[in-house]
């Protein structure tokens, strides 16, 4: 009896050994949360065949690969195009970097394949002491986090997709994969301005909401409204 309470207690001090050393610490759970894909999905080619796509945080190794490639895109949308007009291009380098330095960006790629085929931009915003009133340049005198009763939220900014992948959905699922950035860092809130009506109809199948309507984004076409939009996610 003895030499059987000797032998189960070795098998559990080892065991326990066992789960001590295959338990990762705190940084490797966190390493391996950025390291798992954000959003997986699947499309059919047109000839039969499934391309699978992964959506994953962008890797400080792609920073300057992702702003090379939105360098050579800027012009592309309307709120950018503006900005680099008014501001230049190394200014929109600079603000995109500092979003990349907050490692909430996410990238669309091929499985199998490091070629980033798709980004979206995301940065934390968060409110000011005493801020009650906080003016946008498109929406004065309108706060989101007055309409939302939050402190902070995730907002997007530059979204890319390459024009050989334009038609498999992808910005779809950039916008859906706002939902585990969110959980991934205790935001209820993403929300961003939508500026064509292609954007309008793929953020409203994503489940973002208007809540403002901030004008045409020129005079000149007064249908091509620039929607600012936000999803709230509960967890």
């Amino acid at each position: 009896m003895l030499n059987r309470k000797i032998v189960i207690s070795i098998y559990f001090s080892i065991l326990a050994l066992s789960i001590l050393e295959a338990s990762p610490t705190s940084s490797s759970n966190l390493k391996r949360g950025r390291d798992r894909n954000l959003l997986t999905f699947d499309v059919e080619d047109g000839r039969n065949k499934i391309i699978k796509f992964d959506i994953r945080y962008i890797e400080q190794s792609q920073f300057e690969d992702v702003v090379h490639i939105l360098a050579q895109h800027s012009n592309e949308e309307a709120l950018s195009a503006s900005y680099l007009a008014s501001s230049g291009l190394e200014a929109m380098k600079r603000v995109w970097r500092n979003q990349l330095s907050e490692k909430l960006s996410v990238a669309c790629f091929k499985r199998g394949s490091k070629e980033i085929i798709g980004i979206l931009m995301l940065n934390k915003n968060q409110k000011k002491p005493n801020d009650h009133t906080r003016k946008y340049e498109l929406i004065p005198r309108f706060s989101i986090f007055e309409h939302h009763l939050i402190n902070e939220y995730l907002s997007g900014d530059s979204m890319y997709v390459s024009p050989q992948y334009s038609r498999y959905g992808i910005k779809k699922q950039l916008l859906l994969a706002t939902e585990p950035v969110c959980q991934d860092n205790g935001l209820e809130v993403a929300a961003s301005y939508f500026t064509s009506p292609s954007l309008n109809e793929i953020a409203e199948e994503a489940g973002f909401e208007i809540i403002r309507d901030c004008g045409p984004v020129n005079r000149g076409d007064p249908n091509n409204i620039i929607y600012f939009r936000s999803k709230r996610y509960y967890y």
